[in-house]
């Protein structure tokens, strides 16, 4: 998605994805980071902090569940928030990006501190934003996420294109952390220049099985869409059944070493 400087355009943007998700009978659909504006200003952020109500609204009209994130203003604190919005308009849940950019922090975003699965009828998912899923650190939060059962990884993103390596680095990191803790992801990413550093696109859709199934490009407004089976993580998990043992003592003994 391109997001453009006025916040009302952006959500006739939404709306128009969020009904053709509808459509095509897909079950739950994520937007991209700040696909609503992506102006930081500390005045744009309260003035727009409770746009959730217009999302929890065409969850309603359209019977559909959304994952969406913005900055939310609470108790004099500004917030990169995730929501996760059920076909009936309710929260089911929320997340604090806890890996905040340095043009977030510039901007007075906090980070959050909890770690949070939300259990549905899909299975458990999980809403972390952006850099929280495929930052240098992040890792160790995507384990912590997989180890509280996660099964559905669904990322809302902005992706700026701070050079070439960028995509790879976005790509490669986020398929390494759908395979090694056997959850999908869904990375939603925009596209184009609203606040002077390039969007790279590349919304991906991973399995666990299979890698990279679905992949957006670097310019276009589109929407990807795909079939995901949890009978493919029990599996998986079988599978690697009798190295998990070994894998935890070792993974035990390097945290005390780290100590």
């Amino acid at each position: 998605m391109r997001v453009e400087k006025k916040m009302e355009k952006n959500l006739r943007k939404v709306e128009l994805m969020v009904r053709r998700a509808s459509k095509e009978g897909a079950h739950i659909v994520v937007l991209p980071e700040y696909c609503l504006y992506v102006l930081l200003e500390k005045e744009t952020m309260k003035k727009y902090h409770n746009l959730v109500k217009k999302i929890q609204y065409l969850a309603i009209k359209y019977s559909i569940h959304i994952v969406f994130s913005h900055a939310q203003y609470v108790n004099k604190k500004f917030y990169n928030v995730s929501f996760l919005i059920s076909e009936k308009g309710k929260i089911i849940g929320s997340h604090r990006k806890i890996f905040v950019t340095p043009e977030e922090r510039a901007c007075g975003i906090e980070r959050g501190n909890k770690i949070k699965v939300f259990k549905t009828g899909f299975g458990k998912i999980a809403i972390p934003i952006c850099w929280d899923a495929f930052s240098d650190r992040s890792a160790e939060f995507m384990r912590m996420l997989q180890s509280c059962g996660a099964e559905f990884m669904l990322v809302p993103s902005y992706s700026m294109k701070h050079s070439e390596l960028s995509i790879k680095y976005f790509r490669h990191v986020l398929a390494s952390n759908c395979l090694k803790n056997y959850f999908f992801v869904a990375c939603a990413s925009n596209i184009g220049n609203a606040i002077g550093i390039k969007s790279y696109g590349h919304s991906l859709i991973i399995s666990p099985a299979r890698g990279i199934i679905r992949e957006g490009s670097e310019n276009r407004e589109e929407m990807l869409v795909a079939d995901l089976d949890t009978k493919t993580l029990g599996k998986l998990e079988k599978w690697d059944k009798k190295y998990y043992k070994a894998t935890e003592e070792a993974y035990r003994l390097i945290k005390r070493l780290a100590s």
